[in-house]
């Protein structure tokens, strides 16, 4: 009988003590996730169509004519084939790369082992964004303006909004865009939309897994933190004058800027602790990110930059 009660009290606390551990986990916020395929995630909607990554394979566009892009595919940095009258590439899902071409500006995707080709869409597609889920696009198209949501596969298109939106970012089960110089996000399920009432509106932002930092028309620059509901500043009004491109590089926002004399240059802020370093004593009209750096393109030309030191 001794022998049972103490079983029993032994059993009974091996049972809180997992009872408390699983609260812990349950309400424990999850680690920013820097795994290469988030990054690639992250780095391919930043990058605005000219540069798309995943872990085996980077496409890049050059210019073929005024309107037309050959875009250049490598495999474990080799080039292995190019893909001409492309207008942007926007994502890579697995093997398939998905790209605008055609008079209409629609939707395909190629796959790189196969060379198969499908239409996705029939309507002009001004972006997109590929998540494990879903495809993200947004179109500005008479009678497709929008935001839409279907399969990889292009089956099961669904229409979220019926009206022009623009820098979309999925996250969770809501998107996050720009309308009218103001932050907004649309929930998937609901159609529900919430206006982020930020002083100064927003001009461009981009996104950091928890943050989503922004650049105001009153050249200030801000982050707002999705878990705190917190906006802080990273840059005062004044400090810079202009920004000419802009993106996301690890824990830190860069962009090409021009200061009060006219001056160009492009900088990294930490999101951190907002230390601000030089990158390059260079503007560009393009920045984009891959997993082996910055890349900055200035007439048609692109130049490999410097990585953050001392950040």
């Amino acid at each position: 009988m001794v022998t049972y009660m103490k079983w029993r009290k032994q059993i009974v606390g091996l049972l809180f003590i997992v009872i408390i551990i699983g609260i812990i986990m349950l309400f424990h916020s999850p680690k920013v996730d820097k795994s290469p395929s988030f990054l690639n995630d992250i780095y391919n909607m930043q990058n605005g169509g000219v540069i798309v990554q995943n872990n085996t394979f980077i496409c890049y566009c050059a210019v073929q004519d005024s309107e037309n892009y050959r875009v250049a595919v490598l495999k474990d940095g080799e080039h292995i084939t190019s893909i001409n009258d492309v207008h942007r590439c926007y994502a890579i899902w697995c093997d398939w790369l998905y790209y605008a071409a055609g008079r209409e500006n629609c939707l395909y995707r190629i796959n790189f082992n196969t060379n198969e080709r499908q239409c996705l869409t029939d309507f002009n597609c001004s972006e997109v964004v590929i998540t494990n889920e879903k495809l993200y696009i947004t179109s500005g198209a008479e009678q497709h303006t929008g935001l839409y949501i279907m399969n990889h596969d292009g089956s099961e298109i669904e229409q979220v909004c019926d009206y022009s939106i623009s820098n979309i970012v999925p996250y969770d089960d809501c998107v996050y865009f720009c309308r009218e110089h103001k932050l907004q996000k649309i929930d998937i399920l609901t159609k529900e939309v919430q206006v982020f009432d930020f002083d100064g509106g927003v001009s461009r932002y981009c996104l950091c897994k928890e943050k989503i930092i922004f650049w105001t028309p009153s050249n200030c620059l801000k982050q707002y933190d999705f878990q705190k509901e917190k906006t802080t500043n990273l840059i005062q009004a004044g400090e810079i004058a202009g920004v000419v491109s802009t993106n996301i590089y690890e824990d830190c926002w860069i962009s090409s800027t021009i200061d009060l004399y006219g001056h160009g240059k492009t900088i990294a802020v930490n999101f951190g602790n907002g230390r601000v370093s030089t990158i390059s004593s260079d503007k560009y009209s393009g920045l984009y990110v891959t997993n082996n750096g910055i890349i900055g393109e200035s007439e048609g030309r692109f130049f490999c930059l410097d990585r953050i030191e001392g950040r």
